[in-house]
């Protein structure tokens, strides 16, 4: 199996769809640390991951990161599909879960883990050079960010899963970043008639949830008036976080395997 991740890794690693996705999600946060330098708002040495956060800008890098994670994961279960790749490592005696397992394994370092290092290098760079700002608590904040690998997993999970049961990697795209709309009219209804807030059980909510500023205090720090944002991590987000991410990730891995299994391969 170890060969097949290598040649999955070997198309993604030239895949132009996958290196300007990465390009467009590392290149998000540096665009607007520039579009503040040139506007002077704030001044350089005050742009930190807090200000960021403060500013509801970390759960937009998140969104970018959705379209990056859906085009990305998608490329790798189903992106040589059209070449018959997957039916070539079939016939070479390679087992079907083998096959399977490979490109999955590929998606999720690829579409996930990736998506969210490139993410956060700009974010963190900042840190080492500014420090996280007097608005967050930086150990709380860093928790967040490393939550949100487990949404992520489970969007790539998703994404896959359509893919893979369309066997085209574009049609699969289409439907993953068609969830997103799916989404935001779903939490609308929720809201307007149920009176119920979606957080945990759709990914990219809760994504938005783990990167979005909720209840701050003004305090005076060095002489200023600073917003200092609540970023304490409760038992229950931790929980549902990994709880709803990690079962919803089996069950669309699952469903994908079951099809990819007993489909005929043409």
């Amino acid at each position: 199996m170890f060969n097949l991740i290598k040649s999955v890794n070997y198309v993604l690693k030239r895949d132009k769809g996958v290196l300007l996705s990465y390009l467009f999600i590392f290149i998000i946060p540096i665009l607007l640390l520039l579009m503040f330098g040139l506007f002077q708002l704030p001044s350089l040495k005050d742009l930190t991951p807090g200000f960021y956060y403060g500013m509801d800008m970390l759960s937009g890098f998140a969104a970018f990161s959705f379209i990056g994670i859906v085009i990305i994961s998608s490329k790798a279960i189903a992106g040589d599909e059209s070449d018959k790749t997957i039916n070539y490592d079939i016939l070479s005696g390679h087992r079907r879960i083998a096959v399977f397992s490979s490109r999955v394994l590929a998606g999720l370092v690829w579409g996930a883990f990736f998506v969210l290092v490139i993410q956060m290098i700009p974010v963190f760079g900042m840190a080492l050079i500014n420090g996280w700002g007097a608005q967050v608590n930086a150990k709380d904040l860093i928790i967040r960010i490393c939550l949100t690998i487990f949404p992520f997993i489970r969007l790539s999970a998703m994404t896959m899963m359509l893919a893979s049961l369309t066997k085209k990697a574009g049609l699969g795209i289409v439907l993953g970043l068609s969830t997103d709309i799916l989404t935001s009219i779903i939490q609308a209804l929720a809201e307007e008639i149920f009176h119920y807030e979606i957080r945990y059980e759709v990914a990219f909510m809760n994504m938005v949830a783990l990167l979005t500023p909720e209840n701050s205090r003004e305090y005076i720090i060095d002489g200023k008036p600073v917003q200092v944002f609540d970023t304490a991590v409760s038992p229950e987000m931790v929980i549902k976080t990994i709880g709803f991410s990690l079962g919803f990730t089996v069950l669309y891995l699952l469903i994908a395997y079951i099809v990819f299994k007993k489909r005929d391969r043409s």
